[in-house]
């Protein structure tokens, strides 16, 4: 347990909404296995009421929330979230790192102490109030919305070591830059899906995700009048639950979110939809048609629940992009549910339904349902390929496969029949690379591929072979500047049996290729600059008598 002497601000805000309470820890700190820069620890609780002056704990978590490696303000641990709660963050229209805090309407001024300027930045229903800012023992900060004025106390209080959290993570053991073949990484994925909304303009719209994963962050998009996905700067954007007042203006609105994980990987939500309009008395939806993911030929069926009238119609609508509708003629177009056998041309496709009271000729427009199409043929095109590489040589192995929303988990095996996830770099990709420890003899990797519809196909294995020659690369060729008409010469040094030697460069279309240039087959290329020359690379291909390769490290020429 690492032991350390914090500063605590308690946060009262006296409308009664959210009561946080935060702590400096050491800087940096190791957490999880992670490095956590600008670290605190905070502890918050939620819904006191209002009549309280001081609100009353109802739930109280102790959560770190900070910089990580990948210059994310938050990092949560099982089932610890800083989501729903006042929180440090930067988002990307605040200049400065600080206390989030959300409003129901419009923000138009906050001040700190009395003072106005630089103290905050403020967008729509959101402030950030910078941490530079609190600089008295006690801080005064009035946020005024709409008509409504909040106030809230940032008051400095010693917090004693036996007031720290209790539960601290022990350090990450030093990881070797090759692989534990032992320990699997906890999936990423996503185990709740934002869900499609029918609001009136005013209404506060909510959507929120649930998912796995290691370090998560989270990026909010909504799709714009240009027809791309941009990221959107609402409440919440950077956590796995956005909210905002839904403007007059709007009429639909299409949301997702990217949830990335420690290790680089992302994964991309369900598209929700946001309906406004009207909500017509008596006539009401109890039960939405729901999102399906199925493969080709496969029959599926989507349905609605409705209450309010005697004398209910139905007319079921498509679309390809959730925007644009048309009546459709499905089995069933006429009644509560649709069935239908999804085409081999369908990869998405969106269904609703208009219900409509018979007796007053209102109606009610249910959520859109998303029909996600995988791949029936998923399957592996192309094997990754045996290698044979000397120890500290960088093996790579790739898998090619057909398929749709395909993911990847590679796996080692000592001997061939028992197998375990693998850390190596890329092993949620189509390609794995490490560099060859000495202590390997025989490995045997093979890949998992799943597709969207959750089938999946495994690779046969591939085998790698270190081989006992030091095959090694002793003096690497170096960048050269020089100018157009000089002699450019690289150079490489290796170490190894019956060496041979294969000079290349990177093409204009960002691939290597053999060069013909002058002894672009030993170990030393020499050429006179052509006059047209900005920025070349090479490098060396190196092999012994026995098959291993290595391959040098590129050399840039630059062209003055």
């Amino acid at each position: 347990m690492k032991k350390f002497l914090a500063i605590l601000f308690s946060v009262v805000v006296t409308l009664g909404a959210i009561t946080v309470l935060g702590a400096n820890v050491n800087d940096p700190y190791e957490f999880d296995g992670d490095v956590i820069t600008n670290p605190f620890w905070w502890l918050y609780t939620t819904e006191a009421p209002e009549t309280e002056t001081e609100p009353t704990t109802v739930g109280a978590n102790w959560v770190l929330v900070g910089q990580n490696s990948n210059n994310n303000y938050y990092y949560d641990k099982a089932n610890m979230t800083v989501n729903e709660v006042v929180s440090i963050q930067q988002p990307g229209w605040a200049s400065e790192l600080g206390i989030y805090l959300n409003v129901s309407e419009a923000i138009t001024s906050v001040t700190v102490n009395g003072v106005s300027q630089n103290v905050a930045s403020i967008d729509g229903a959101g402030a950030v109030v910078y941490l530079s800012a609190l600089t008295q023992d006690v801080n005064e900060v009035i946020v005024k919305y709409g008509n409504n004025t909040a106030k809230v106390l940032f008051k400095k209080e010693a917090l004693s070591e036996t007031e720290a959290p209790t539960e601290k993570p022990t350090e990450a053991p030093t990881e070797a830059p090759t692989e534990k073949p032992t320990v699997a990484p906890v999936e990423l994925k996503i185990t709740s899906q934002p869900q499609n909304l029918t609001a009136k303009a005013g209404e506060k719209a909510v959507f929120s995700l649930k998912a796995e994963g290691e370090g998560l962050t989270y990026q909010w998009q909504v799709f714009s009048s240009s027809n791309v996905w941009a990221n959107t700067s609402i409440a919440g954007n950077k956590t796995n639950r956005i909210s905002f007042t839904i403007p007059a203006s709007y009429k639909t609105k299409q949301y997702r979110c990217i949830v990335s994980d420690k290790y680089g990987n992302s994964v991309t939500s369900d598209v929700a939809v946001l309906t406004v309009g009207e909500t017509v008395e008596g006539l009401t939806i109890t039960k939405q048609p729901q999102s399906i993911t199925a493969p080709v030929g496969k029959k599926v069926s989507f349905n609605v629940v409705a209450a309010g009238s005697d004398k209910i119609t139905y007319q079921w609508q498509t679309s390809s992009n959730g925007t644009t509708w048309k009546n459709t003629k499905v089995a069933g177009h006429n009644t509560a549910k649709i069935t239908l056998t999804i085409p081999a041309t369908y990869t998405v496709k969106y269904y609703r339904v208009i219900v409509t009271d018979a007796t007053t000729g209102k109606s009610v427009t249910s959520d859109a349902a998303k029909l996600t199409v995988g791949n029936r043929n998923l399957a592996i095109t192309s094997q990754p390929a045996n290698v044979t590489a000397g120890a500290g040589n960088k093996a790579t192995f790739k898998v090619v496969a057909t398929g749709t929303g395909l993911t990847y988990q590679w796996q080692t095996s000592s001997d061939g029949t028992t197998w375990n996830n693998t850390k190596v770099s890329g092993h949620n990709t189509d390609t794995i690379s490490l560099v060859i420890p000495a202590s390997y003899k025989v490995k045997y990797y093979r890949v998992i591929v799943t597709d969207v519809t959750g089938a999946s196909v495994t690779s046969s294995a591939a085998k790698l072979t270190v081989g006992k020659e030091g095959l090694a690369i002793t003096s690497q060729p170096k960048d050269l500047v020089a100018k157009a008409g000089a002699t450019a010469k690289f150079s490489v040094s290796a170490v190894g049996a019956n060496l041979t030697y294969q000079w290349q460069t990177l093409n204009a279309s960002g691939s290597w290729v053999n060069t013909s240039i002058a002894g672009n087959k030993t170990n030393t290329i020499s050429f006179k600059i052509p006059a047209s020359y900005k920025t070349k690379q090479y490098r060396c291909i190196v092999k012994d008598g026995s098959g291993n390769t290595v391959i040098s490290d590129v050399a840039t020429l630059t062209v003055q």
